[in-house]
């Protein structure tokens, strides 16, 4: 019945909108003008705009931002609430949120294999990542289970494997057909009225632009998230078999998951931790050349300042998600991720769609925008938010390019450049952290100042309801 009520109030807010966009009524839920050209001057007032970007990217993310399962005191507003922090930051850093979903995602599916020849899928194991099983004792709700917890406990026959089908995740999952089909249709109402203003040589707002751009990074991240349940709001509870041990056996792996640190443990970071952790030559394999030991020694001396400052600006950059599971913690930290979804490729999501949304903008603004409505300030804010992924992301092949010669060659030059591309990436991530917030924030600002230097011509819209079939 929750389901249906919010499906319905889904609709009527979906068709109080259509109805107030203008255009008369055919009688059979299609709305077409008897002009196949442009609306009246006040048809898209800047008020408008706002309220059409603003609808549809709520819309959006609303259906492709997908929050981690709450503890089971978690109250619904609460719930609403940690959504709507998610949604903020993949307003901010959507290529972070991407970042993160795609961890969880590698996760889900390394998991749905493991347990195919049980009938599970990679919905399955986006259930364990998302905290959907909890640990009980004697009834009495104990601890979360990260997925190496419950990997191991199940391993070790300590729970019961739990029988849960695609029918039961489905009943989880808080949305509802309709409400769905709602999205989509706001979705592509605003994306095809955007492209046809743009492709009838009609000027697009910024603001226009940048909701463009965030859907379609909100379409990324659904991708990600195609089989992960939509806003679960209750744990599955598991009854170990044994009541009076401890989550970890004593042959058990150390519980690593509970510092499943997202800034200290990726592959990002590793190899700045690693340089600055070098603190004696002695650490070194005593068969390495004197010559690469005292290279090492050298920059991780001189280094050491420079990869302190970038690590803390990078701590405060992803304290959001620098969450750890607790021992009796009943939910997973809002930004889980585990460490064993690490891998090489995840390390590059970040800076390959960082470069990608400020290069998208960056298109934008030559494309899309009079050059009367030139900003230092939105120009600066956009060619520094992709230079800045763009430079990380080069520093970061880099990197890796160095590392491998020098397992491969193991001279004291190869040593050298690979240790200096290290130190080259400390450095460049003085400027990234700072740059690429102070950046968006600037943009996030312009969007709505330039909508008042628009003239009301550029503030013409096509008839674009004779293209897309709605419900008035």
């Amino acid at each position: 019945m929750t389901n249906l009520i919010r499906a319905s109030m889904g609709l009527i807010f979906y068709s109080d909108h259509l109805a107030n966009s203008g255009g008369p009524s055919n009688g059979f839920g299609s709305v077409f003008t008897e002009r196949d050209g442009l609306e009246n001057m006040d048809g898209r007032k800047g008020a408008s705009i706002i309220y059409s970007c603003l609808f549809t990217l709520l819309v959006c993310m609303t259906f492709c931002v997908r929050p981690n399962i709450p503890s089971p005191s978690t109250s619904r507003a609460r719930f609403a609430s940690i959504k709507l922090y998610m949604m903020a930051w993949m307003i901010l850093t959507p290529h972070t949120m991407l970042y993160w979903a795609a961890l969880q995602w590698f996760q889900a599916r390394s998991i749905g294999k493991k347990y195919a020849s049980r009938g599970w899928t990679t919905a399955h194991g986006h259930f364990v990542v998302m905290g959907g099983f909890l640990a009980c004792k004697e009834g009495v709700p104990y601890q979360v289970l990260s997925p190496r917890n419950f990997q191991e406990l199940v391993d070790q026959n300590r729970i019961t494997f739990p029988t849960v089908t695609n029918v039961n995740l489905n009943r989880q999952t808080q949305t509802h057909p309709l409400l769905s089909g709602a999205c989509v249709l706001q979705t592509l109402w605003f994306v095809t009225q955007v492209i046809s203003c743009a492709a009838n040589g009609l000027e697009t707002t910024p603001l226009e632009i940048a909701t463009l751009i965030l859907v379609v990074m909100n379409g990324v991240l659904l991708i990600a998230f195609w089989s992960k349940p939509l806003d679960v709001v209750r744990p599955i509870r598991i009854d170990l078999i044994d009541s009076n041990s401890d989550l970890n056996s004593p042959n058990a792996t150390p519980n690593r998951t509970y510092r499943d640190d997202f800034f200290r443990e990726n592959a990002l970071t590793k190899r700045v931790r690693d340089l600055v952790e070098r603190e004696a030559l002695h650490i070194l394999p005593q068969h390495i050349p004197i010559a690469r030991r005292i290279t090492v020694k050298v920059i991780s001396i001189l280094s050491a300042p420079i990869f302190k400052v970038a690590r803390d600006l990078v701590a405060l950059y992803f304290r959001p998600f620098a969450k750890d599971i607790v021992p009796g913690a009943l939910s997973v930290p809002t930004f889980y991720a585990s460490l064993d979804a690490d891998t090489t490729i995840t390390v590059y999501i970040p800076y390959v769609f960082g470069t990608i949304f400020g290069g998208s903008h960056l298109w934008a603004y030559f494309h899309a925008f009079s050059p009367d409505h030139d900003d230092l300030a939105w120009r600066i804010s956009i060619v520094a938010l992709a230079g800045v992924c763009g430079a990380s992301l080069v520093v970061l092949v880099l990197c890796h390019f160095t590392q491998f010669c020098d397992d491969y060659f193991e001279t004291s030059l190869t040593t050298f450049l690979a240790e200096g591309s290290g130190v080259l990436f400390g450095i460049t991530m003085l400027f990234v952290v700072p740059t690429s917030i102070l950046a968006r924030m600037v943009m996030l600002i312009e969007v709505f100042i330039k909508l008042k230097e628009f003239h009301p011509v550029a503030r013409q819209s096509l008839s674009w309801t004779n293209y897309i079939p709605h419900f008035t």
